[in-house]
């Protein structure tokens, strides 16, 4: 429901901003050229040492003589979003995809074990005995027992690579080579054993793949995989059929993050029951001739969305001949995910030389004109054969998404919701959001945000490849204001809903969690209120304006009470995240959010015009060895001693990047009242 005519009449600032009526009380924070920003656009940012966004908001309420009048930005709700989302997922993970993943393992080891015994012509035993070690290499992976004497050799091999995260190599189970560099546990995988061992498990599952013959690529891969989908369907975990456990993995996983992008155990049992009946036996995927036809079958299937490279053989004349491969089958397969989607065919070979992609890629594929303006003028992306082509054609895809895909699973719907923080605003809002800095902060905003949803969904997102208290004295209730984006915060409350019903319908959601996402939910249905009655100059009541400045302690309140518990680990306590997107051979693109931004904006509140501060995100952007996959407490340990790179030249339009941070009120996690 968008129906609302907003109506707020236009202002103009004067270069001193003397007809700001609080500015006084702001003044010894800004210096000449801020105070110039603010004159020509109406805000500015600047960057803060702040360690969680609810700081600012707090350190409002604690100014005197007056509080600082409060600004609710879409930054703070999608960070405590996230917060949700990160919390909920990795205690579905902790909770029940762990034992789910422990047990289908051990059940899948046995019965590849018994496959092994039940073989006889050499090109099944081969491929039975390669499923033997990849089933001991996922349950070494996850803590348990050391690989069968019958395929120590193999399984050792690939142990040692993961663990010594050896890049791009040979993997001696499958005969061909995996970015081993991938296994380093990042995201919020690094904050538990558990969650470090899971994460390395199913980063085998989901990177390993089992190609359907191209080139040199024989079939032996796709007779593992018969072989894995027939004991799928058949074995059992005690009582449980171990489909169902891989079911319990899969399923909510889908509800985060998408669908896999390859082949899955439903597409290979189809054609299976096809061509081998559905009861088929161990000695029947001996037979070359109806695996020649299952081949055929398969490669009539669509192909990845996202595409995959593989080697599988080294000569003096072709040292690393990688290719692509679009068909294969994966025990737990990667997603296909818009924005992997988008950059690979925005980078090399399709635009020819550009090895590395932009997180503003992203937004100018969603339709941002204004995020397309920067590729082209500040980072010259016409320059490389086949960007304008390929960017018309990503365009052209995205907008033909239908709403049904957009809101098919939480992935979908958190870019759907950027999407809306992108767009040129509506006539009848606010000056300030008029004007090209705004749209290049709300361009940050995106990015802050998606910075955060790469980092939650590392290990499925298949990536692209080329207080209260004070002194007792009673304080005027300040006048704040929320960021007026209608569409976002419609999104952001189906989104919100759409995350709570999921989780409810598949049990994977306590009493306490429903309660935080409906006390998140009436915060959201706050803000969507006062958007309406700012746009339509309604009055807002005084009850209502003691909510927005009381937002910074009920933001504490939200984050604390849900990333609190026995999770919660030192990194969790610090905003800052990083996430790598993108690989190119030994590097990375890696995307990281830092400290909390504080913007500075001018607003309309009762016919007068009032400084208000709020929070933001800062993002980074930039290459990093492959080698050395950047973790949060890596990252956060490098803002720590001022190691982080610049941010990005775009910026300057709205953010002064100030030498001098002011230093915090408050330690990380201030105790609440």
């Amino acid at each position: 429901d968008l129906k609302v005519k907003p109506a707020v009449p236009s202002y103009s600032l004067k270069p001193n901003l003397s007809n700001v009526v609080n500015f006084k009380q702001f003044k010894p924070l800004f210096t000449p050229r801020a105070i110039a920003m603010v004159a020509r656009n109406g805000f500015v940012v600047t960057p803060t040492d702040y360690t969680q966004m609810f700081h600012v908001y707090e350190n409002n309420e604690y100014q005197r003589p007056r509080k600082f009048q409060a600004f609710i930005t879409t930054d703070s709700m999608l960070h405590t979003y996230h917060v949700f989302y990160d919390y909920s997922l990795r205690t579905v993970e902790s909770t029940k995809l762990f034992e789910a993943c422990v047990k289908m393992t051990d059940a899948m080891l046995a019965a590849s074990g018994q496959d092994l015994i039940a073989a006889k012509p050499p090109e099944l035993k081969d491929a039975a005995r390669r499923n033997v070690a990849y089933f001991a290499v996922a349950r070494k992976l996850l803590g348990g027992a050391a690989p069968p004497e019958i395929v120590k050799d193999l399984a050792n091999a690939d142990l040692k690579k993961i663990e010594g995260h050896a890049e791009r190599d040979f993997s001696d189970v499958f005969g061909h080579k995996v970015d081993f560099s991938q296994f380093v546990p990042r995201g919020h995988y690094t904050r538990s054993e558990k969650l470090k061992r899971y994460f390395k498990a199913m980063m085998w599952y989901g990177l390993t793949q089992f190609a359907i013959p191209q080139g040199k690529i024989g079939p032996r891969p796709t007779r593992m995989a018969l072989l894995v989908v027939r004991n799928l369907r058949t074995a059992k975990a005690g009582n449980a059929p171990v489909m169902k456990l891989w079911d319990m993995i899969y399923e909510p996983t889908v509800f985060y993050v998408g669908s896999a992008d390859d082949y899955t155990v439903y597409d290979y049992s189809r054609l299976s029951d096809k061509i081998y009946g559905k009861k088929p036996s161990v000695e029947d995927f001996a037979d070359d001739a109806r695996l020649k036809t299952f081949i055929s079958e398969a490669e009539k299937l669509p192909a990845s969305g996202i595409e995959n490279f593989i080697a599988i053989s080294r000569s003096n004349s072709n040292p690393d001949p990688w290719f692509p491969v679009l068909r294969q089958f994966r025990l737990m397969g990667q997603r296909f995910i818009p924005d992997s989607r988008t950059m690979q065919e925005l980078t090399h070979p399709k635009a020819k030389g550009r090895n590395f992609p932009k997180g503003l890629d992203v937004f100018a594929a969603m339709g941002s004109d204004r995020a397309l303006d920067i590729l082209q003028n500040t980072y010259s992306v016409n320059v490389f054969k086949g960007f304008e082509e390929q960017m018309k054609k990503m365009r052209s895809e995205m907008e033909e998404t239908p709403r049904q895909k957009w809101q098919s699973n939480l992935y979908y719907g958190w870019v759907w919701s950027l999407q809306s923080i992108t767009k040129p605003t509506p006539l009848g809002y606010p000056t300030f959001m008029h004007n090209d800095a705004w749209l290049d902060k709300s361009l940050f905003t995106a990015l802050g945000s998606w910075t955060e949803l790469r980092h939650d969904t590392i290990l499925y997102a298949k990536q692209s490849v080329s207080e209260c208290g004070g002194d007792g004295e009673e304080i005027p209730i300040p006048k704040g204001y929320v960021e007026p984006n209608l569409e976002f915060w419609t999104k952001l409350k189906w989104l919100n809903q759409y995350t709570k019903e999921g989780l409810v319908s598949r049990g994977l959601l306590t009493e306490e969690l429903k309660d935080k996402f409906a006390r998140l939910g009436d915060w959201i249905d706050f803000c969507r209120r006062i958007t309406v009655k700012e746009l339509t100059n309604q009055k807002v009541t005084e009850e209502e304006y003691q909510q927005i400045c009381m937002y910074g302690s009920e933001l504490e309140h939200l984050t604390l009470d849900f990333a609190g518990g026995a999770i919660l680990s030192e990194a969790d306590k610090d905003m800052a995240l990083v996430a790598d997107v993108h690989t190119s051979f030994e590097n990375v693109m890696e995307e990281g959010t830092g400290r909390a931004g504080a913007i500075y904006v001018v607003v309309p509140i009762e016919g007068k015009l009032y400084m208000t501060r709020g929070a933001v995100y800062t993002q980074y952007e930039f290459e990093w060895p492959a080698a050395d996959r950047l973790t949060d407490e890596k990252w956060q340990k490098m803002l720590q001693t001022n190691r982080e790179p610049g941010f990005a030249e775009w910026i300057k339009s709205f953010f002064i990047d100030t030498k001098k941070k002011p230093a915090p009120e408050f330690e990380n996690y201030p105790e609440g009242c």
